[in-house]
């Protein structure tokens, strides 16, 4: 089939500097060059600030040279709603062959969190474009449900991911693993709840869990929730601070001891 004109040579510079409380900017060109097409010279700048405690402003254009010259402009306000979740409005100019359009779009999402949980996208724009889906991380997989209406045709789709973590003698389903991995181990107990990064990423079902989003060459701090150990298994401790390497897994075994207890009642004489 035909692919298309092959690259001969490809180059990028980007520069981004802090400007301190007036925000950041950044400048950067890309290059293309081809066997038998014309080359390609894409001239881009951004200028990036606060608004008020929250929000931010982004301010961006490019030039591209080439086969056709367009300028695009764009200029885009998010705002945080919570570590998860953000709104953002935006509104772009691309101006070719002496007409220019504009496209103004509105959006709000939830980012699936690192270990279980839910995340969605709205967006809107002025060009007859409504997109949606819903996101769900499970204990054994990623689901994803999506619609989108565009210009009046209508799609939808659904997806299904998951992977298999295997290391030592242990092999469980978790969620996809995109770079490395971990099975969090606490004796035979339920529902312990596990922290990676002091952020909630499930618990354990007969003493495991999977941990699908362990980043590679980078320390990561596994603990667990004490208040959700039972009163008489003693830990020998209650976090553990990893490092894997790229596509490896380990295990992170907390060992968990039964004691025995005893509850003594004393009745002293009124």
């Amino acid at each position: 089939g035909d692919f298309g004109p092959q690259i001969s040579r490809w180059t990028s510079g980007y520069v981004r500097t802090s400007l301190g409380r007036f925000g950041s900017a950044a400048v950067g060109y890309t290059g293309q060059r081809y066997y038998d097409a014309e080359a390609v010279s894409i001239y881009s700048a951004s200028y990036s600030f606060n608004v008020g405690a929250r929000a931010f402003m982004t301010l961006a254009t490019s030039k591209i040279l080439g086969a056709q010259n367009p300028t695009q402009a764009l200029a885009l306000l998010t705002i945080p709603l919570d570590m998860l979740t953000s709104a953002t409005g935006s509104v772009q100019s691309t101006r070719q062959n002496a007409e220019t359009t504009w496209i103004a779009e509105a959006s709000v999402q939830r980012s699936l969190p690192v270990g279980e949980g839910y995340g969605y996208y709205l967006r809107a724009n002025n060009d007859r474009t409504v997109a949606g889906g819903l996101l769900y991380a499970g204990p054994v997989g990623r689901y994803t449900v999506e619609a989108a209406t565009e210009q009046g045709r209508a799609a939808m789709r659904a997806s299904a991911a998951g992977g298999i973590a295997w290391v030592g003698d242990t092999v469980m389903f978790a969620q996809p693993i995109e770079q490395s991995f971990a099975v969090v181990k606490v004796g035979e107990l339920d529902d312990v709840r596990v922290l990676q990064s002091n952020q909630d990423v499930g618990r354990t079902q007969n003493g495991r869990l999977a941990l699908a989003q362990i980043p590679s060459l980078n320390g990561v701090t596994i603990a667990l929730d004490p208040l959700t150990v039972p009163m008489d298994v003693a830990l020998d401790r209650t976090s553990r601070q990893v490092v894997t390497l790229p596509r490896t897994g380990v295990v992170v075994d907390f060992a968990a001891t039964r004691q025995r207890n005893a509850l003594v009642r004393l009745a002293l004489p009124s």
